[in-house]
């Protein structure tokens, strides 16, 4: 598979969102507070690709992944 510069970012983003989702130093932040500071504007969009890519949703993995 290619990796296309738009594929970069958006990979670079979703590992981004992955730490500051498990990072207690961002526990109180919203996830939609995250998700814009790191560039995603459509938040279905990122839920969606951040499940597909860590198999469970934003949510659920900050439940599970406590720093």
């Amino acid at each position: 598979m290619k990796l296309t510069p738009s594929k970069l970012i958006r990979d670079t983003r979703l590992e981004m969102a992955r730490y500051m989702l498990a990072d207690i130093t961002h526990g109180r932040r919203k996830i939609i507070d995250i998700v814009l500071s790191i560039g995603f504007n459509d938040c279905a969009n990122f839920s969606r690709t951040f499940k597909e890519r860590y198999g469970l949703s934003p949510r659920d993995y900050r439940f599970l992944n406590p720093s």
